[in-house]
């Protein structure tokens, strides 16, 4: 139950309503009327209920949003199981999926590797019967003959086509091709006459071209030392027999045996080792003279006479503030230079250079610039760093 606050009369504080006596001055006070008394408990028992309906509200309220969110996780949990097993459901069908496109492909390729074979096949096969069946001669430059058996067969066989050349009636025949290739990047297929044709050999991977010059298509490479069929061995491009037509193939690197390979093998392993040996011998040569630059020729120098130092023991123990005091700026830096003049450094600074060069104990032997630090000492290091704070 609530207290009732009343105001004591006398010294005005806040004391409870059914007080006898004030706590703060001792007055004694009115006894309130039992009517007043019983206002004031049902006033205190109603706010009382008041307040317990109102936590009783609360904690329903709580526990009906606890009961809500409860809900909404146990729904997206279902969800997110659901998506979980749909996933793993779907793994299999996809990769059955690319299994059969897989598949799909290699039979593709299979099938068009196989028509390509025997259209190719065919064409050749009804080339080479109509030419003996004539009885005239296969050579690309004089055969008339031939050409005229190909352009009487163009009906049976669609896929051959004769071109025409604009100079004469007999390189009709010897400039025949197919129109079935699928690539300008392939070889001419003609009827090619290897009757003449030299066997060589190529001494580097060597790429073939679909006419003479570098400005023309790539259309293969032969491996080193593969012995290859020369249609024309004059000029920078050979003529070759590629893949059953005519290319091409740079000069440079094709000679006429194996033992000229192994030759040109040989020179060229030696052309690599003069050329190592030349840049090995070179780089010494600039190591040599770059150490004859760093090194100073000391053999005519001479000692000073003054031996006096400003820190004389500063590379044998730590130097500390006492040491150090009264000492100008310009003192403090030969001290911390004479430090590195002890091991001999040679400084850029011309002052600084003749006032060591005046000292008895100092050797000049090698440039500052070229100094490795890792020669000073523990107390050396430690000293030079205090009298560079110092200044």
């Amino acid at each position: 139950m609530a207290t009732k606050i009343k105001i004591c009369p006398a010294c005005g504080k806040e004391i409870p309503a059914l007080a006898s006596f004030c706590p703060e001055c001792g007055v004694k006070l009115a006894k309130p009327d039992p009517d007043s008394i019983r206002e004031w408990e049902d006033e205190a028992d109603e706010r009382e209920q008041e307040d317990a309906a109102r936590e009783e509200e609360e904690y329903e309220r709580n526990a009906a949003r606890e009961e809500e969110l409860a809900r909404r996780r146990e729904s997206y949990q279902k969800q997110l199981d659901r998506r979980r097993s749909n996933t793993k459901k779907m793994i299999p069908v996809i990769v059955l999926l690319i299994l059969l496109l897989i598949a799909a492909g290699i039979y593709a390729g299979t099938r068009m590797f196989r028509s390509g074979g025997s259209s190719s096949g065919g064409e050749q096969g009804s080339i080479s019967g109509n030419i003996s069946g004539n009885n005239e001669s296969a050579d690309a430059e004089t055969g008339n003959g031939a050409a005229d058996t190909l352009e009487s067969k163009t009906e049976t066989v669609p896929e051959i086509q004769t071109t025409a050349a604009a100079e004469s009636e007999s390189e009709t025949a010897s400039e025949t091709e197919t129109s079935t290739m699928e690539s300008s990047t392939q070889p001419t297929t003609t009827a090619v006459d290897t009757s003449n044709a030299k066997t060589m050999y190529v001494t580097t991977y060597l790429n073939v071209r679909d006419a003479p010059g570098n400005d023309s298509n790539v259309i293969g490479q032969i491996s080193d030392g593969e012995p290859i069929q020369v249609l024309d061995d004059s000029g920078n491009w050979y003529k070759i027999v590629y893949n059953g037509g005519v290319a091409y193939v740079y000069s440079g690197y094709v000679v006429a045996s194996r033992e000229e390979v192994a030759k040109r093998h040989s020179e060229e392993e030696s052309r690599a080792e003069e050329s190592r040996k030349a840049e090995e011998s070179k780089k010494a040569e600039e190591e040599s003279k770059k150490a004859k630059e760093t090194t100073k020729d000391t053999s005519n120098y001479k000692a000073g006479t003054d031996d006096s130092s400003v820190l004389a023991k500063s590379s044998k123990k730590y130097i500390d503030d006492d040491d150090l005091d009264g000492m100008s700026s310009s003192e403090l830096r030969l001290a911390r230079n004479e430090i590195y003049a002890r091991h001999g450094c040679i400084f850029k600074d011309k002052k600084l250079q003749k006032y060591f060069e005046g000292k008895s104990w100092y050797t000049p032997r090698i440039d500052v610039d070229d100094f490795d630090t890792s020669d000073l000492n523990k107390y050396e290091i430690e000293n030079i760093k205090k009298i560079r704070e110092r200044e």
